[in-house]
């Protein structure tokens, strides 16, 4: 009989306790904030629906970096949403937003070259050089409204973490006026225009922005 009691006392306990989670997950999807989902996971970190917490909490993160891009709508914005989420669920609008600050141009800058077609092999199999060989192109990396010094600190980044890419490469930064506010653009070269264009590939695979330019 004492045994059956234990038993009963055990099941009855355990049920107030799937009752309690039970409330505090309704509690905090109702709420469905930050803060809801890390009281849950703080009260029930191996609880039934930790998984789940997890994932939400995740989501929301990502979504508060995504509206605080679009609040401060700068290029250093947006590359702080693209350096967490990569591959986020707002990376594309991001990556085209940042490409919007990328393709910032000074008046009289010459426009982006077309692409080039195939190196055509001479008479005799000799490979004719492209054009842009000798090295007047160069690859701009951004472009930022925190000042120079954001610009310096965008290319210790880059050049520390793409050193095979950029590696022997100058960084080139100056000053252009866009829509009433500054913005400091990073560039790097001098480079062959092929050469160029591989580099600003090979950054695009990373996750980086990257535009060639000409001169």
């Amino acid at each position: 009989m004492k045994s059956a009691a234990v038993v009963l006392l055990l099941a009855v306990a355990l049920l107030a306790g799937c009752s309690r989670q039970e409330s505090a997950w309704r509690r905090s999807e109702s709420q469905d904030t930050v803060a809801a989902y890390q009281a849950y996971l703080r009260e029930y970190p191996g609880g039934t629906h930790a998984g789940r917490a997890q994932e939400r909490l995740a989501e929301l993160r990502e979504m508060q970096e995504w509206e605080r891009a679009q609040r401060f709508n700068t290029p250093e914005a947006y590359q702080r949403y693209l350096s967490g989420y990569p591959a986020g669920r707002f990376s594309g609008p991001a990556r085209e937003k940042l490409s919007d600050f990328l393709l910032a141009r000074a008046p009289g800058d010459s426009p982006p070259p077309p692409p080039v077609a195939a190196v055509q092999p001479a008479p005799g199999g000799t490979l004719i050089a492209a054009a842009g060989a000798a090295g007047d192109y160069r690859v701009q990396l951004g472009a930022f409204s925190g000042g120079e010094a954001a610009a310096r600190r965008e290319w210790s980044r880059l050049a520390g973490r793409h050193g095979d890419l950029l590696g022997g490469l100058a960084p080139r930064i100056d000053v252009i006026e866009r829509d009433g506010r500054s913005l400091w653009r990073l560039q790097a070269g001098p480079l062959g225009e092929s050469r160029a264009r591989d580099v600003c590939a090979a950054l695009k695979s990373r996750g980086e922005a990257c535009l060639l330019v000409r001169g």
